[in-house]
C-alpha cells in the first residue's frame, strides 16, 4: 500500500536532482563555450585594465607540494565592493596552452554550478569573493613556453547591482608565489 507512493516520491526526488545537476552542468558548459569562443575570436573583449567603479579583482598562483604530488593553485579575488554586488558569477580561463602544460583536461573554473551564488558588499558580511582551483603540475611539461604563459587568466564577472546586470571580461597576469616561480624556472631549465 505505502510502496506505491514511497516509489513515486523516490522516483521523483530523483528527477529534480538529476534535473538540477543537469541544469547546473548546462550552465556550466554555456560559461566554458562563452569564454572559449571569446578568447578564439574576440580576445579583444579581455581588458587589462582591471580598474572598475564597482569592485578590484586580483589573481595569484601559488604552489604546493603534498606527499610528492605538486600542484599549482589558480586563485582570483573580488574585494573592496562599491556597491552591493548580487549573484555574483565567476569563471576563470588559463591561457589555451597551458592545457598541454598541466595535468588536467579543462583549464576552467566556475561558480556558476553553485547553487547559492554570493553577494558582497562595501559593508556586509561579506565583502569579499574568491574562486580558486588546483591543478597537477607535470614537471616534464614545464618549458620556456610555460614560463611565458602560466600567469594569463582569463576571468569573466557576471552580477546585479539594484536589478541590472553588469558583465566584465578580463585578461589578468596573475602574482606568482616567489616559491612557485623558483620551482618553475627551475624545473624548465633542468629540461632544457
Amino acid at each position: 500500500m505505502f510502496a506505491k507512493p514511497l516509489i513515486a516520491c523516490t522516483t521523483i526526488i530523483m528527477l529534480l536532482i538529476a534535473g538540477c545537476t543537469d541544469l547546473n552542468h548546462r550552465g556550466q558548459s554555456k560559461e566554458l563555450s562563452d569564454m572559449e569562443s571569446k578568447i578564439a575570436y574576440q580576445p579583444d573583449v579581455f581588458l587589462t585594465d582591471v580598474v572598475n567603479d564597482h569592485f578590484n579583482i586580483t589573481a595569484t598562483i601559488n604552489y604546493r607540494n603534498k606527499e610528492n604530488v605538486e600542484h599549482i593553485i589558480y586563485e582570483m579575488f573580488i574585494e573592496e565592493p562599491k556597491v552591493k554586488m548580487e549573484q555574483l558569477q565567476m569563471s576563470f580561463h588559463l591561457h589555451p596552452q597551458m592545457l598541454s602544460k598541466i595535468g588536467t583536461t579543462t583549464i576552467f573554473e566556475s561558480n556558476v554550478i553553485f547553487d547559492n551564488l554570493p553577494t558582497i558588499a562595501p559593508h556586509g558580511t561579506s565583502t569579499r569573493a574568491s574562486l580558486f582551483r588546483a591543478f597537477l603540475l607535470d614537471p616534464s611539461k614545464v618549458d620556456q613556453e610555460t614560463l611565458e604563459i602560466y600567469t594569463d587568466m582569463y576571468v569573466k564577472l557576471s552580477y546585479q547591482v539594484d536589478r541590472e546586470e553588469y558583465v566584465h571580461y578580463f585578461k589578468l597576469n596573475a602574482e606568482p608565489s616567489d616559491e612557485l616561480v623558483n620551482v618553475l624556472h627551475n624545473t624548465a631549465m633542468t629540461l632544457n
